[in-house]
């Protein structure tokens, strides 16, 4: 049998909810430098919170109750707390960026 990744669904309620709480979205100007964390559980999300220590001003990043939120101001190829999110720290949630957050979002709640 392959190897399967545990994959969890987001609902339109979900996206909703991780759009309405990120932290940074006021702030992130380049949609494609703010990277957003969505992980199948709870206890998922928390484990997190080891990238903390990897982030360094003027980043920003926070670990809310429906996503983890990583603004890499200075791009995310500069990024350590960048690289573990995308690497093995974060090998169980899914990344997107917001842009792309933004769309999800858009089209699960019906629009275009």
């Amino acid at each position: 049998m392959p190897w399967r990744r545990r994959r969890s669904v987001k609902t339109a309620g979900n996206l909703a909810l991780a759009v309405q709480e990120n932290p940074y979205a006021g702030e992130a100007t380049d949609h494609s430098r703010l990277m957003v964390a969505f992980a199948p559980d709870e206890t998922t999300l928390v484990g997190l919170s080891s990238i903390q220590a990897l982030v360094l001003p003027p980043e920003g990043f926070a670990v809310g109750a429906h996503a983890a939120y990583l603004h890499c101001v200075s791009g995310i190829l500069e990024s350590k707390a960048a690289s573990a999110m995308l690497g093995k720290v974060g090998k169980s949630v899914t990344t997107r960026n917001w842009a792309t957050t933004l769309k999800l979002h858009a089209l699960a709640a019906g629009g275009a």
